[in-house]
């Protein structure tokens, strides 16, 4: 009993490493998370041990039904869709197979039982130990690049490439798994195993950080779109104000004899005269399309360009901007939450009759940076588990994200929040 207790224990490890990425996607925070998680790993635990031992069932025989409730269990707890829980899931689980043959090849060089039908204490404290060390190994590189990519990808087709991945892998692993220790009475089975097993560990590592390159490839571009898109914006601003400029100096020229004229009419005493030509001149003074909102180049050109976009789709805009000129931001970055927000809110007012969208960007005893935002809508909200979903496309909402993203780099929080046809968005970041 105490031999197939100890060999269900490697769960805990397991779990361990599956909540290390999803550190910031847990529904109910940690320590209620973790209470709920523990209680229910050990019941978990103690019975598959009782049925193991109740009904004389082999190592593997309860995988599958231990896999599920796992999985179901795993993915509850979280605020993820399930193409991420699952591909995590199934990522460890493919490396605690190859854990679980490594323990099998260091038991057939000790002569230890091996083998489906065989347990043994040493063997279990064996896998026990090897997954725990390859668990803690991981947690460093799990906790570091695995919460970027949960946090910032979204797409589910590449989620679940990498899942079918790691399931074969596991698969591979079950097949090659020893079913008696027979098998290894001659030693000369053990140097291939070892090769095929560590060959496995290499294609499942190779597999993940091919994944993760592209998946940061993918990131990467989609942050050079968008400085592009800036820099796009910034030069339109540019042009408009060069036309301003030029047009002034004209009117600067063309001042000294507007003055003769003006001075010639009032010494005629034809001071109707003089009214008419001050009235024309006023109307051919040039006038400036571009409004200055801040001395931030990149949020003055973004906030003109979507002025234009309200009022060619008739959106009533309110723009409140109180930023000093420099903040610990990025103006990419800046940039992008500004963007993504009223990129949402033009869509959302084209769904409604009243169109409307409130914007301040202001910065409170230079401390915090405050963006709020609220915006009519519809009243068509798509929502599960906490998270905001797309009314145009099927997923999770990528603006709500990236905005949601982006504040969490900087220290900062991003909260969504709708009431009737009202939708608002509040971000604070601190700046100090």
């Amino acid at each position: 009993m105490l031999s197939i207790f100890i060999s269900y224990l490697v769960i805990i490890p397991s779990s361990f490493l599956c909540y290390i990425p999803m550190k910031e996607q847990k529904k109910h925070g940690t320590v209620p998370t973790l209470i709920y998680i523990c209680a229910l790993l050990l019941t978990i635990i103690l019975c598959a041990a009782y049925l193991t031992v109740r009904l004389d069932l082999r190592e593997n025989d309860l995988l599958l039904p231990i896999f599920v409730v796992s999985l179901i269990v795993y993915n509850f707890s979280l605020n993820v869709p399930f193409a991420k829980t699952a591909t995590v899931f199934s990522v460890v689980a493919a490396l605690m197979s190859i854990m679980a043959n490594y323990a099998a090849f260091i038991g057939g060089i000790l002569g230890i039982p091996i083998g489906m039908s065989t347990y043994s204490v040493w063997l279990s404290v064996i896998h026990l130990a090897i997954s725990s060390l390859a668990a803690l190994l991981l947690a460093v590189p799990f906790s570091k690049y695995g919460t970027k990519l949960i946090a910032q990808y979204s797409d589910s087709k590449s989620w679940y490439a990498i899942t079918f991945f790691s399931v074969t892998i596991l698969l591979i692993n079950l097949v090659l798994r020893p079913i008696e220790y027979d098998l290894f009475v001659d030693h000369q089975l053990l140097p291939p195993l070892f090769i095929l097993i560590t060959g496995l560990l290499l294609v499942w590592m190779l597999g993940i950080l091919a994944f993760y390159a592209a998946i940061t490839d993918t990131l990467k571009s989609a942050k050079m779109e968008e400085r592009n898109r800036l820099l796009e914006l910034q030069e339109k601003q540019y042009l408009s104000q060069q036309r301003y400029i030029r047009a002034s100096e004209k009117a600067r020229h063309d001042f000294m004899h507007s003055v003769r004229t003006l001075t010639e009419l009032y010494d005629a005493g034809d001071i109707d005269s003089v009214g008419e030509y001050l009235h024309q001149y006023v109307h051919a003074m040039p006038a400036s399309d571009i409004k200055s909102y801040c001395n931030n180049n990149a949020v003055n050109a973004l906030l003109n360009f979507y002025e234009h976009i309200a009022i060619q789709y008739r959106i009533s805009l309110t723009l409140h901007v109180n930023l000093p000129d420099k903040l610990p931001i990025s103006d990419v970055d800046l940039c992008n939450m500004i963007g993504n927000i009223l990129e949402n809110a033009v869509a959302a007012c084209q769904k409604t009759e009243e169109r409307f969208i409130q914007l301040s960007l202001l910065v409170e005893k230079n401390t915090q940076l405050y963006i709020v935002s609220v915006n009519s809508f519809n009243g068509i909200i798509r929502k599960a588990c906490g998270r905001y979903y797309s009314t145009s496309h099927k997923g999770q909402g990528i603006g709500l994200t990236s905005i949601a993203s982006t504040a969490e780099s900087y220290n900062g929080v991003a909260q969504f929040s709708y009431e009737g046809d009202r939708f608002y968005c509040n971000i604070a970041i601190p700046i100090v």
